[in-house]
């Protein structure tokens, strides 16, 4: 048996996403299929359940993710705010996902959102786990986000 590898010689997977994409669809397979170790995802449990994967394979952190749907939903739409949302939860979605992830078992494999498991990613690989990261999200979604820029109307 590999170091990774669950005693019924299954794979185990991991996967990362924020909200849902093609992630949940993918996650269903692996479950089925006895592979699925866990899928974290930033939407809420309320959001998820439709998705139609056992509570005790899921775990989300939804506190920046939903608060940025939020204000799409309530119209507030200014770039610079949002940037410094998006980067946040991608950051500190990526230490919670570590966390959970140093108490669990190593999976054999991470699938990843892009931008949703840099530290994790390479925890898991540095503990003998391969990687794999499909990309959904911009790469200005993950990257450090300027500064705020004034313009001639103050704003």
């Amino acid at each position: 048996m590999n170091r990774g590898q669950s005693p019924t010689g299954a794979m185990r997977i991991v996967q990362t996403v924020f909200g849902v994409f093609h992630h949940f669809e993918l996650a269903r397979q692996l479950h089925r299929r006895g592979h699925l170790q866990r899928i974290y995802s930033t939407w809420p449990w309320a959001r998820l359940k439709r998705e139609g994967l056992p509570r005790e394979v899921v775990e989300t952190f939804p506190w920046v993710h939903t608060s940025e749907i939020l204000m799409q939903r309530f119209g507030i739409h200014h770039p610079w705010l949002m940037d410094q949302i998006s980067y946040a939860n991608a950051l500190s979605f990526d230490e919670w996902t570590l966390r959970r992830t140093r108490r669990a078992a190593t999976p054999d494999a991470v699938i990843a959102i892009s931008g949703s498991s840099l530290k994790t990613g390479r925890e898991i690989q540095s503990r003998a786990a391969a990687l794999s990261v499909t990309a959904a999200l911009p790469t200005s979604a993950i990257r450090r986000p300027s500064s705020p820029r004034s313009t001639s109307a103050g704003t």
